[in-house]
């Protein structure tokens, strides 16, 4: 039997993401829909948290974060779970300041370099949070499932089981015998002539003082290729050889964890 609406746990699940729909060159790529992840997340934490009533919703900025949390009283919310999509978004920064229960998780492709640099800057400074990276969405669910203990216990103990929970699941590290395999280092300036045969290329855009410095000084062309330029070299590639490669890949990869 399911659990009533009012006996459940009640967590505002913020899909933190600059758009639904990519608007800017940043991670993952421009155009990327965020709204197939964010059926998918949803549908796995009701699944897999029965006891627990999420709310969905996107945040884009940090008045959507302080929207969001000027409705906590009225909406009955006992936690946060922030899924941060993009890599330096600032929405959960006013979460974990509002000092409630919050679980900051990191969607695979957001790039990391927000959640890691923010989120280890932030829990130094508010102890009321903790975070999850997983490739696998059970380790997600998990973590969400402590949320049930702020039924009866508090933010401290929330946070704690939060915590051994990604410890427990974390994988202990393979002990393999090393394969010898020894590196015949070039000098650098073996190296820079290497570069200045193939060059640079910089794309989207980038910083043409440093890439005139780096052709006059080292000696190394800097091409410079557009977004757009990009998407039709992309366009005309040939499918068939492009899923050949993948599959190459896949066959001698020691393990696929996703496969799109």
């Amino acid at each position: 039997m399911s659990s009533s609406s009012s006996d459940r746990v009640r967590v505002r699940l913020i899909f933190a993401c600059w758009a639904l729909v990519q608007d800017r060159p940043t991670w993952p790529h421009i155009g990327h829909d965020m709204r197939p992840e964010i059926e998918r997340v949803t549908n796995a934490l009701r699944a897999g948290c029965p006891e627990i009533e999420f709310l969905p919703v996107a945040a884009h900025t940090l008045e959507d974060a302080d929207k969001i949390l000027s409705q906590h009283e009225a909406d009955k919310i006992d936690g946060y779970l922030v899924y941060n999509m993009n890599n330096w978004i600032q929405v959960f920064h006013r979460i974990a300041a509002s000092g409630h229960p919050m679980v900051l998780a990191d969607f695979l492709y957001a790039g990391s370099g927000g959640f890691l640099v923010y989120g280890s800057q932030l829990r130094r400074k508010y102890p009321n949070f903790s975070l999850v990276a997983s490739s696998d969405t059970e380790d997600l669910i998990a973590a969400a499932k402590c949320f049930a203990l702020l039924k009866s216990g508090g933010v401290e103990q929330f946070v704690a089981a939060c915590d051994r929970v990604r410890k427990e699941r974390t994988p202990q590290p393979r002990i393999q015998k090393p394969t010898d395999d020894p590196l015949q280092c070039k000098t650098i300036g073996q190296c820079l002539e290497e570069v200045k045969k193939s060059g640079i290329i910089s794309l989207g855009g980038g910083n043409k003082n440093v890439a005139e410095a780096i052709q006059q000084r080292l000696g190394i062309p800097v091409h410079f290729v557009s977004f757009e330029e990009m998407a039709t070299v992309a366009e005309s590639v040939d499918q068939a050889k492009v899923d050949e490669l993948a599959e190459k890949w896949k066959k001698e990869a020691q393990k696929v964890i996703i496969d799109q």
